[in-house]
């Protein structure tokens, strides 16, 4: 399961995260070097070790994506790879 960051605070709230992580792997892109993203995870009953990435675009958010897509605006800051798939399936 792939996340951001900022969805580890709001995780523990979440009906039957438990199971999810139980049967996942979670994978958190880390926006910044001095993030807590460690002892977020570990207030979590992850099953499996998570991974964490570091993102090479920091000020990209997929909130800020799905705003200005719904919006009908260009989203600022997505790979032309990316930007292509979403026009193609969303």
């Amino acid at each position: 399961f792939i996340c951001g960051e900022d969805m580890l605070t709001h995780m523990p709230s979440w009906p039957l995260i438990e199971r999810l992580l139980e049967e996942m792997t979670l994978v958190v892109g880390r926006r910044a070097k001095n993030s807590n993203a460690e002892s977020l995870l570990a207030q979590l009953p992850c099953k499996h070790t998570p991974i964490i990435i570091d993102t090479h675009n920091q000020s990209i958010s997929s909130t800020a994506i799905r705003t200005a897509l719904t919006k009908q605006k260009e989203p600022n800051g997505l790979l032309k790879t990316t930007e292509s798939y979403i026009k193609k399936h969303w």
